[in-house]
């Protein structure tokens, strides 16, 4: 009788132990299911995509739109300044507390209903196109997004140093509208003469020139199309 009863309680002790183990696997495959939604959520959060959005931003918004999304203390109309004389005006909005993007819109002036463009850079990290391209994509990066087609861009050491956009290549990057590629150093010297002749000055210099092995361009700024009907604002290539 002793030993049927001690039977009794061990199968039972079993029996509880197994049922805590499989309680135990239950929450945790549901703290990962939830992590990895909410980490595919974040990522979503900061996708860009020509013509459609950038992050939570449609191309579809008005400024009134923005105010709604992000808080009017977070909407902000802001100046271009070019030799001290102001050109025209976007709008900066704080996505986060360490994000933000720059709104260019097709009107002049308020009331702003149509965005023209979104500028992404080193204050907006986070925002990449689905093949990765943002702020910091090195050269060779943007050649794999490219289809591996190789690409021009305005040579470095002068005012538009770097820039990249839609009026020298055809579809660049699926409707980026333009980017501006930066070296790491502005310190010349690892050059020699005839690779400085290659690629300084106002003259358009392409990615696959073998000087890139000894440096590697990145971006430094990315403007992204928001609306199809052409852009009111043009870039020097």
């Amino acid at each position: 009788m002793k030993n049927i009863i001690l039977f009794c309680l061990l199968t039972l002790l079993f029996a509880c132990n197994k049922k805590v183990e499989n309680n135990a696997d239950t929450s945790k495959d549901t703290t990962q299911k939830i992590t990895e939604k909410s980490a595919s959520t974040d990522a979503e959060d900061y996708i860009c995509v020509p013509y459609e959005k950038v992050g939570k931003i449609k191309a579809t918004f008005s400024y009134a739109d923005l105010e709604k999304i992000f808080g009017k203390k977070n909407v902000k109309i802001d100046t271009m300044i070019f030799d001290g004389e102001i050109t025209g005006y976007f709008t900066l909005v704080q996505i986060t507390p360490t994000q933000e993007v720059q709104v260019y819109w097709k009107e002049g002036l308020p009331p702003y209903k149509i965005i023209e463009m979104i500028k992404i850079s080193e204050k907006s990290d986070k925002f990449k196109t689905k093949e990765g391209v943002g702020f910091g994509t090195p050269l060779a990066d943007l050649v794999k997004a490219n289809g591996g087609k190789p690409f021009k861009f305005a040579g470095f050491g002068w005012e538009h140093a770097g820039n990249c956009c839609q009026g020298t290549q055809k579809d660049f990057l699926g409707g980026i509208s333009s980017l501006a590629l930066r070296l790491p150093s502005d310190d010349y010297s690892v050059f020699s003469e005839k690779e400085k002749d290659q690629m300084l000055g106002d003259k358009l210099i392409s990615s696959d020139l073998p000087i890139w092995k000894k440096t590697m361009p990145t971006v430094s700024e990315m403007y992204v199309y928001m609306n199809k009907d052409n852009s009111s604002l043009k870039f020097i290539c």
